[in-house]
């Protein structure tokens, strides 16, 4: 899995896992929403990390936080 594929799913989990909206996230992390939403919708291909650490302060959780899963350990399979 590409490391921006997983970003984006670790966000769809924690959205989901907080029963959290798109739009709450982004009201609180100081985003607009159509920057979470072409992240999400597949429509942009490109994972920044300013878009990460606002989401993580839209969610209440350290960077640090997001990175600490299962996701995101390191497989020699992995080159993209």
């Amino acid at each position: 899995m590409r490391v921006c594929d997983a970003v984006k799913t670790r966000m769809n989990n924690l959205l989901k896992e907080n029963n959290l909206s798109i739009n709450s996230v982004c009201t609180k992390g100081f985003m607009t929403t159509s920057t979470l939403n072409s992240m999400l919708n597949n429509k942009s291909e490109y994972c920044s990390m300013k878009t990460i650490t606002k989401f993580c302060q839209g969610v209440g959780i350290s960077v640090f936080d997001f990175y600490n899963d299962d996701l995101f350990k390191c497989n020699d399979e992995e080159v993209d």
